[in-house]
């Protein structure tokens, strides 16, 4: 799991898409699987002027997200693509979706990336957030 953060990262840092992140990160991790592991990840890059997300996910559950700061919560069903490390040249489909401008500066607020049974206090778990 720490080399697929390392990768995610370094492909994200080059201004890679987050569909592209994915594949990317996806073909590194199969060249060097002898143990067969795989990685789920839920991957949003967050337009900060207008709250627009592009996301993409490997086999994640479902992110939670707030569209606005007094809808509450939902459950936003993405398409899953197939987790990292299962198959090599695996292809990720993005997607789009908007928050409200008042929403989107707290992280609690915007999305989480961990179902509800794992999140227990996202206040103070960051991992729990868009990342």
């Amino acid at each position: 799991m720490m080399m697929s953060k390392i990768l995610i990262n370094n492909f994200a840092m080059q201004g890679l898409s987050p569909a592209k992140v994915l594949e990317q990160t996806n073909d590194m991790i199969c060249r060097n699987n002898d143990e067969e592991m795989f990685v789920t990840v839920w991957l949003g890059v967050m337009e900060i002027s207008t709250g627009k997300i592009t996301a993409a996910s490997a086999g994640h559950e479902y992110p939670i997200i707030n569209r606005t700061s007094d809808s509450g919560f939902e459950i936003f069903k993405d398409k899953h693509g197939f987790v990292i490390g299962g198959i090599e040249g695996m292809k990720y489909e993005e997607y789009e979706f908007q928050l409200e401008k008042a929403a989107h500066f707290s992280c609690t607020q915007m999305v989480l990336s961990k179902p509800p049974t794992s999140a227990t206090n996202c206040s103070v778990q960051k991992d729990c957030c868009l990342h």
